[in-house]
Protein backbone atom coordinates (compact mmCIF):
# COMPACT_ATOMS: atom_id res chain seq x y z
CA UNK A 1 0.00 0.00 0.00
CA UNK A 2 2.91 2.37 0.66
CA UNK A 3 4.03 1.84 -2.94
CA UNK A 4 0.70 3.29 -4.05
CA UNK A 5 1.60 6.58 -2.35
CA UNK A 6 4.92 6.63 -4.19
CA UNK A 7 3.30 5.81 -7.53
CA UNK A 8 0.76 8.60 -7.11
CA UNK A 9 3.50 11.05 -6.17
CA UNK A 10 5.67 10.08 -9.14
CA UNK A 11 2.82 10.38 -11.64
CA UNK A 12 1.65 13.69 -10.21
CA UNK A 13 5.21 15.00 -10.10
CA UNK A 14 5.68 14.37 -13.81
CA UNK A 15 2.34 15.98 -14.63
CA UNK A 16 2.63 18.89 -12.20
CA UNK A 17 6.25 19.64 -13.00
CA UNK A 18 5.79 19.78 -16.77
CA UNK A 19 2.98 22.29 -17.09
CA UNK A 20 2.50 25.97 -16.48
CA UNK A 21 0.29 26.92 -13.56
CA UNK A 22 -1.62 30.15 -13.15
CA UNK A 23 -2.27 29.67 -9.43
CA UNK A 24 0.34 30.95 -6.95
CA UNK A 25 2.39 28.34 -5.06
CA UNK A 26 0.54 28.96 -1.79
CA UNK A 27 -2.74 28.08 -3.50
CA UNK A 28 -1.19 24.95 -5.01
CA UNK A 29 0.16 23.87 -1.66
CA UNK A 30 -3.15 24.40 0.14
CA UNK A 31 -5.06 22.62 -2.62
CA UNK A 32 -2.76 19.59 -2.44
CA UNK A 33 -2.91 19.54 1.38
CA UNK A 34 -6.71 19.65 1.30
CA UNK A 35 -6.78 16.89 -1.33
CA UNK A 36 -4.57 14.72 0.89
CA UNK A 37 -6.69 15.33 4.01
CA UNK A 38 -9.95 14.54 2.23
CA UNK A 39 -8.59 11.32 0.76
CA UNK A 40 -7.30 10.25 4.17
CA UNK A 41 -10.80 10.81 5.53
CA UNK A 42 -12.21 8.60 2.77
CA UNK A 43 -9.64 5.92 3.56
CA UNK A 44 -10.98 5.79 7.10
CA UNK A 45 -14.35 4.71 5.74
CA UNK A 46 -13.28 1.81 3.49
CA UNK A 47 -11.59 -1.53 3.94
CA UNK A 48 -11.55 -3.10 0.46
CA UNK A 49 -7.88 -3.44 -0.58
CA UNK A 50 -8.39 -2.51 -4.28
CA UNK A 51 -10.25 0.66 -3.34
CA UNK A 52 -7.67 1.46 -0.67
CA UNK A 53 -4.90 1.08 -3.27
CA UNK A 54 -6.71 3.49 -5.60
CA UNK A 55 -7.30 6.07 -2.86
CA UNK A 56 -3.69 5.79 -1.66
CA UNK A 57 -2.46 6.37 -5.21
CA UNK A 58 -4.68 9.45 -5.45
CA UNK A 59 -3.52 10.61 -2.01
CA UNK A 60 0.09 10.14 -3.09
CA UNK A 61 -0.63 12.52 -5.96
CA UNK A 62 -0.69 15.33 -3.40
CA UNK A 63 2.93 14.88 -2.27
CA UNK A 64 4.82 16.00 -5.38
CA UNK A 65 2.73 19.16 -5.94
CA UNK A 66 3.07 20.05 -2.25
CA UNK A 67 6.86 19.69 -2.48
CA UNK A 68 7.12 21.70 -5.71
CA UNK A 69 4.98 24.47 -4.24
CA UNK A 70 7.06 24.51 -1.04
CA UNK A 71 10.24 24.96 -3.08
CA UNK A 72 8.60 27.77 -5.07
CA UNK A 73 7.51 29.48 -1.85
CA UNK A 74 11.00 29.10 -0.45
CA UNK A 75 12.47 30.60 -3.62
CA UNK A 76 10.07 33.55 -3.44
CA UNK A 77 10.35 34.33 0.27
CA UNK A 78 13.80 33.33 1.51
CA UNK A 79 16.07 36.32 1.96
CA UNK A 80 18.79 36.61 -0.66
CA UNK A 81 21.80 34.47 0.19
CA UNK A 82 19.91 32.22 2.61
CA UNK A 83 18.64 29.54 0.21
CA UNK A 84 20.62 26.69 1.76
CA UNK A 85 19.78 27.61 5.36
CA UNK A 86 16.14 28.23 4.44
CA UNK A 87 15.96 24.86 2.72
CA UNK A 88 17.49 23.19 5.77
CA UNK A 89 14.91 24.76 8.09
CA UNK A 90 12.06 23.84 5.76
CA UNK A 91 13.19 20.21 5.49
CA UNK A 92 13.92 20.00 9.24
CA UNK A 93 10.45 21.31 10.08
CA UNK A 94 8.81 18.97 7.61
CA UNK A 95 10.76 15.94 8.86
CA UNK A 96 10.12 16.77 12.52
CA UNK A 97 6.42 17.05 11.73
CA UNK A 98 6.47 13.71 9.95
CA UNK A 99 8.35 12.08 12.83
CA UNK A 100 6.01 13.50 15.49
CA UNK A 101 2.95 12.61 13.46
CA UNK A 102 4.21 9.09 12.82
CA UNK A 103 4.94 8.56 16.49
CA UNK A 104 1.54 9.86 17.59
CA UNK A 105 -0.46 8.05 14.95
CA UNK A 106 1.51 4.83 15.48
CA UNK A 107 0.66 4.91 19.16
CA UNK A 108 -2.98 5.71 18.39
CA UNK A 109 -3.22 2.96 15.75
CA UNK A 110 -1.72 0.47 18.21
CA UNK A 111 -4.35 1.32 20.83
CA UNK A 112 -7.44 2.29 18.81
CA UNK A 113 -6.92 0.87 15.30
CA UNK A 114 -6.58 2.36 11.85
CA UNK A 115 -9.93 4.16 11.58
CA UNK A 116 -9.41 6.73 14.36
CA UNK A 117 -5.85 7.25 13.17
CA UNK A 118 -6.92 8.10 9.62
CA UNK A 119 -9.68 10.38 10.91
CA UNK A 120 -7.14 12.20 13.10
CA UNK A 121 -4.72 12.58 10.16
CA UNK A 122 -7.50 13.97 7.97
CA UNK A 123 -8.61 16.38 10.70
CA UNK A 124 -5.03 17.61 11.18
CA UNK A 125 -4.64 18.15 7.44
CA UNK A 126 -7.90 20.08 7.19
CA UNK A 127 -6.99 22.06 10.30
CA UNK A 128 -3.62 22.97 8.79
CA UNK A 129 -5.36 24.08 5.60
CA UNK A 130 -7.80 26.29 7.50
CA UNK A 131 -4.97 27.78 9.54
CA UNK A 132 -2.88 28.47 6.45
CA UNK A 133 -5.85 30.07 4.67
CA UNK A 134 -6.45 32.33 7.66
CA UNK A 135 -2.77 33.31 7.84
CA UNK A 136 -2.86 34.10 4.11
CA UNK A 137 -5.95 36.29 4.60
CA UNK A 138 -4.30 38.14 7.48
CA UNK A 139 -1.12 38.69 5.45
CA UNK A 140 -3.20 40.15 2.59
CA UNK A 141 -5.04 42.42 5.03
CA UNK A 142 -1.75 43.73 6.41
CA UNK A 143 -0.50 44.62 2.91
CA UNK A 144 -3.66 46.45 1.86
CA UNK A 145 -3.72 50.24 2.32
Amino acid sequence: MFACLGLGSALAGVRFGTRDRAAPPATGYLTALTWLALLLALLAAISAPPLMALLLTLAGAAFAPMTVCLFELLDAHAPRGTAVASMMWMVAGEELGIAAGSMATGALAQQAGAWPTLVLAAACGLGATITALRITELACDERSP
